[in-house]
């Protein structure tokens, strides 16, 4: 796991962070600029969302295995995942999509974060306001910024239209080029989604609550806070 002595070398990171600020100076905000942010935290986590964005691509630490949208970068999806949604009409289903998208974003950002070098953790530690930069900091840090974000950006009215059409050009494209291997299983991303997405999706009774993983995670927490053990091992 990686730890706080990676900001021990204080001049090679603020030097780093300058150089790779001032190439972020030249790209475009990830986001639809006719969204407006309506929390201020929001836009520190549309800072770092662009450095992540640019170190991943960079690094090569894409995984290949989800089709990305422009102008939403925290929700990622398969081809089936994407084709189903676009096809929904019911509010619920459409909020749960969102969510399984998001999900499905967060897992493969967490493989993609380890692969990174030291000196990207350095950076985006910097920029999330985190001295000691462990894994798990980190981790949670962006988890919240993808909360964050979603949650902000659904207040727009066009949200859902502006998706819609964001999400179409994506199914088009389909998978990236480059890339690595994040999940064996690319239909359901190694458990993070399930097996049938539509009944999941349409479903209130279908029991999907962010996938295998989440529920690992939410066992393991319990297991935690109750002094027990489960056989899901450590949160990653």
């Amino acid at each position: 796991m990686k730890s706080g002595t990676l900001l021990s070398s204080t001049i090679p990171v603020i030097f780093f962070a300058l150089i790779f600020l001032a190439g972020c100076a030249q790209h475009n905000q990830p986001y639809n600029p006719d969204f407006n942010f309506k929390h201020i935290k929001a836009e520190q986590c549309d800072e770092f969302w662009l450095s992540f964005e640019r170190l991943v691509k960079d690094e090569d630490a894409r995984c290949s295995e989800l089709i990305q949208i422009d102008g939403f970068p925290y929700l990622r999806g398969t081809d089936q995942l994407i084709s189903t949604g676009l096809e929904l009409k019911d509010k619920k289903a459409r909020a749960r999509w969102l969510e399984m998208m998001r999900t499905a974003d967060m897992q493969a950002r967490y493989r993609e974060l380890d692969t990174l070098s030291d000196n990207a953790w350095a950076l985006l530690c910097s920029e999330a306001n985190i001295y000691n930069c462990e894994a798990g900091r980190l981790k949670a840090f962006t988890a919240r910024c993808s909360a964050l974000l979603l949650g902000d950006e659904r207040l727009n009215p066009d949200f859902y239209e502006t998706l819609h059409n964001a999400a179409s050009g994506a199914l088009s494209r389909g998978y990236p080029e480059e890339g690595r291997k994040c999940f064996q299983d690319r239909n359901t991303l190694d458990g993070t989604l399930p097996d049938n997405i539509l009944k999941a999706l349409t479903d209130p009774d279908s029991g999907y609550r962010g996938g295998a993983s989440l529920k690992r995670r939410v066992n393991t927490m319990k297991s935690l806070t109750s002094g027990g053990q489960t056989s899901t091992g450590n949160i990653k």
